[in-house]
């Protein structure tokens, strides 16, 4: 089955199911021009379209087109740490701040950004970011049981088209088949800004609106570590895309 023909079928059987058609998305998502390495073509086209709530995917939908589907993604959490980051530069002298770590501090914060597409142009999706975002993903929505049988039929056929390496393949299969834990994903995390751009990924792809799914956010978030503020700011970020 060709990527067009995938996506057309995922268009028929996702209706109604809270997810809007991936295939609207295709123009930003395939080219992935922000992401380099595992993930950064076709497969992230296919993976994030299935695996995106339709409400994420209306709200980064422009940016998608204009930087890359992984840029676009990556740009939710990089533009929620460049806010908090400069919410801290900013703070009284006497207003208590989380600490960073030393590699951290010694980083002046870039200007911030206008606004999300703008972070969306500046972020650095390379390595295995995309893989780990792509990660985050797939836990999140095992998180509520959101991957049916069709949806699980649809990811491993674009996984067996993807022009990755064997090895990146076998890796999405398992986390399919056994998704992430939070722990394991906090282990995937290179500094708070990454953690921030993970929790990011993640939040796009589920609906927040169950238990389950809230827990799952709590819990990662204290996994990557992150500053509750940073949280917030992550959410509101997506919320006000």
């Amino acid at each position: 089955m060709s990527l067009d023909s995938l996506f057309s079928s995922l268009s028929s059987n996702l209706k109604g199911s809270g997810k809007s058609d991936p295939k609207s998305l295709l123009g930003g998502l395939l080219g992935s021009a922000g992401a380099q390495g595992a993930l950064g073509g076709a497969a992230s086209g296919a993976l994030v379209s299935v695996l995106m709530n339709g409400k994420a995917r209306k709200k980064i939908q422009k940016n998608a087109v204009k930087v890359g589907g992984m840029a676009a993604l990556a740009g939710v959490g990089y533009y929620a740490y460049q806010k908090w980051q400069q919410s801290r530069q900013d703070a009284p002298a006497a207003t208590p701040v989380q600490v960073l770590p030393p590699a951290s501090q010694d980083a002046t914060p870039p200007p911030l950004p206008a606004d999300l597409a703008s972070a969306s142009v500046q972020v650095k999706v390379t390595g295995e970011l995309p893989m780990k975002m792509v990660l985050a993903m797939i836990a999140a929505a095992a998180a509520d049981g959101t991957i049916d049988s069709v949806e699980m039929s649809a990811l491993a056929e674009a996984i067996d088209n993807a022009p990755v390496e064997a090895a990146e393949k076998a890796r999405l299969t398992s986390a399919l088949n056994s998704p992430p834990t939070v722990e394991e994903l906090s282990g995937l995390a290179n500094g708070p800004e990454e953690a921030s751009e993970i929790y990011g990924a993640a939040l796009t792809a589920i609906e927040v609106d169950t238990p389950s799914e809230h827990l799952f956010l709590r819990r990662l978030s204290r996994a990557l570590d992150l500053d509750e503020q940073l949280v917030a700011t992550v959410h509101e970020t997506l919320e006000k895309a």
